[in-house]
């Protein structure tokens, strides 16, 4: 099976204001949290067709001691969107994962988080370039990503095993 997906790179980054009406703030993950960021990424492989893919708890715990992985949480501090990063480094991050889960969508907590950590990256953390690889299959979520900065700059073709 193919999986075509674009490069996107930022350009300027035009912020994404915090959702109307919603009481929620972003948060970076901490070893506490790698119970629900595993099963929020679990959520997401199966979502884009990865149902064979599995990670180990410990690969978690890792991005969450290094400050990779971000969630929108609500006023119950229950996450409602997730952020996950790799590549790092000196000069770029990659924004690897983005997902909410579908009962939680249509309210720009994506856009929002995205928009944080990005800026967080360029300006906390003095990375010169962000990027991040896109499904060519979500239109939706490429138009966010659009919005915010990001810019198509390449196209590959993942070959995936066959479940």
């Amino acid at each position: 099976m193919k999986q075509v997906m674009y490069i996107t790179t930022l350009e300027e980054l035009v912020l994404a204001s915090q959702p109307q009406g919603a009481r929620v703030r972003a948060v970076t993950t901490t070893p506490e949290d790698i119970q629900i960021l595993s099963s929020m990424s679990h959520q997401f492989f199966v979502e884009v067709g990865l149902r064979f893919q599995t990670l180990p708890l410990s690969y978690y715990q890792k991005a969450a001691e290094e400050e990779r992985a971000h969630f929108v949480v609500d006023e119950n501090q229950t996450p409602v969107c997730l952020v996950m990063t790799r590549g790092v480094t000196d000069e770029c991050v990659r924004i690897s994962a983005v997902f909410t889960p579908s009962e939680h969508r249509k309210h720009g907590y994506a856009s929002y988080l995205v928009g944080h950590i990005t800026h967080m990256w360029l300006t906390q953390r003095g990375k010169k370039s962000v990027y991040l690889f896109a499904d060519v299959n979500y239109p939706a979520s490429n138009s966010v990503y659009q919005s915010l900065g990001f810019k198509f700059a390449t196209y590959f073709q993942v070959m995936l095993p066959q479940e």
